[in-house]
């Protein structure tokens, strides 16, 4: 991403921001917390956040290449954006990885269970919520080459294929496994390709709606209110498509709907298309939900694993320190590499 506002899509960095402090709430009453019945079915849309910033990147990354003719140009363009979101989850991994060692059972250890956390390590995520970040920089290179080379309209088709194949490991597993064999397909996927929400099955296709928004975007006519009516009813019939699911086939959940990607466009569409006065707010916020993302774990897992004894006796001290300790964290963060400028490495 550039250093400078967008203001002709300021919107964007609002949204991934709320996005992100959406997914951390999510986060937090999922594991530690609770609330009344129909607030956390509606905190359950939190998936529509996860691919909608899928989505907004593939949107803003594919909108930079358009203005760059050369391959060679867009490719480097495409390996710096990969390298700078991997760096940033692998410099995070760190902390992550020695929290996990730190829990291993050194009486008991063996080579299979070192080598199994290995592959764990390399082909999933190495803790929980960061997957989103080599997910995100293995599809842009996988949807950038999968463009560049495919003929026209193939890399579309290819996409929702790849998108219906997830969905069947995930949201639609309990049509998935009636399909003979395809058990197999998900136990595969699930061990080496980052599973149903990686970045074959969940990081192209959508980074591919993205890119199909950017294509569109210079023949936009449409005003924000249709797409706002439109998002409203995408989430509206997408929300019903979970619970028919739910149903026939007990609780799946609503990360990989059919109408997940559909939504996730006429949500983009909107934003683009409401314009906000530009500010200094607007890269905070960029940073700020880049952060979260890869910080939450601190304060929802590995904190807590030693004074959880302490924070979660009450519910608001929880919230408080869950929720209000990772913002305050990732604003300190950025507030102080303006003078440690090495932080910036971590955004």
């Amino acid at each position: 991403m550039t250093k400078t506002a967008r203001p002709q899509y300021g919107m964007l960095d609002v949204a991934k921001f709320l996005c992100a402090l959406l997914i951390l709430f999510y986060h937090f009453f999922s594991e530690h917390g609770s609330l009344p019945g129909i607030l956390e079915e509606a905190l359950s849309t939190y998936a529509i956040a996860v691919a909608l910033f899928m989505t907004i990147s593939g949107f803003l990354l594919f909108s930079k290449l358009e203005n760059i003719p050369e391959r060679h140009q867009r490719w480097l363009a495409v390996r710096k954006q990969a390298w700078r979101t991997l760096r940033i989850y692998l410099l995070w991994s760190i902390v992550y990885i020695l929290y996990t060692v730190s829990r291993w059972d050194f009486s008991n250890l063996s080579v299979t269970f070192v080598l199994l956390q290995l592959r764990q390590w390399i082909f999933n995520s190495t803790f929980y919520t960061i997957w989103f970040m080599p997910a995100l920089a293995i599809g842009v290179v996988a949807a950038f080459w999968l463009t560049e080379l495919a003929p026209k309209y193939v890399a579309g088709i290819l996409a929702a294929v790849l998108y219906i194949a997830g969905a069947l490991m995930l949201t639609y597993r309990g049509v998935g496994n009636l399909i003979p064999g395809y058990a197999g397909i998900t136990t595969f996927a699930e061990t080496w390709l980052g599973g149903a929400r990686g970045w074959l099955f969940f990081a192209i296709p959508l980074l591919l709606v993205g890119r199909a928004v950017a294509k569109g975007q210079a023949n936009q006519k449409t005003g924000w209110v249709l797409w706002a009516i439109l998002s409203v009813v995408c989430v509206v019939l997408m929300l019903a498509e979970a619970l028919v699911l739910r149903h026939f086939f007990g609780s799946t959940g609503i990360d990989m709907t059919i109408l997940m990607p559909v939504t996730a466009l006429c949500i983009l569409k909107f934003l683009i298309s409401v314009q906000i006065p530009a500010g200094a707010y607007q890269l905070w916020m960029r940073k700020m939900s880049v952060l979260i993302f890869v910080t939450q774990r601190i304060f929802l897992s590995v904190l807590p694993t030693y004074i959880g004894e302490y924070v979660f006796a009450n519910g608001y001290v929880a919230f408080a320190f869950c929720v209000g300790g990772t913002v305050l964290f990732c604003a300190g963060i950025i507030l102080l590499s303006r003078k440690v400028k090495p932080l910036k490495l971590l955004y």
